[in-house]
């Protein structure tokens, strides 16, 4: 008789458990954590209504110059990032 030599990680498929024989995925972590992507979206909704607005409330002949709704837009992202990352604290 034969004994049958014990199987380590490496002789093993990859995915796959010798003492349960069930295939075992891994994890797929994502992008961004649910957090940070709840900072971001935030931020980015907060920009953009304050470039909508602050382009519509430029005078009659600055209309054709968005430049400075953009840098409102900016400004706003950056200050509601550091904000909701104190606030939304880990």
């Amino acid at each position: 008789m034969r004994a049958r030599r014990q199987l380590s990680k490496h002789d093993v498929p990859e995915g796959r458990d010798p003492e349960t024989s069930k295939t075992d995925f891994p994890r797929r972590k994502g992008l961004l954590t649910l957090r940070a992507a709840v900072i971001l979206g935030s931020s980015l909704v907060l920009a953009i209504a304050t470039g909508i607005l602050t382009y519509v409330s430029s005078a009659p002949h600055a209309s054709g110059m968005p430049t400075t709704a953009i840098a409102a837009g900016a400004a706003v992202f950056v200050a509601a990032v550091k904000l909701l990352d104190a606030i939304i604290a880990d």
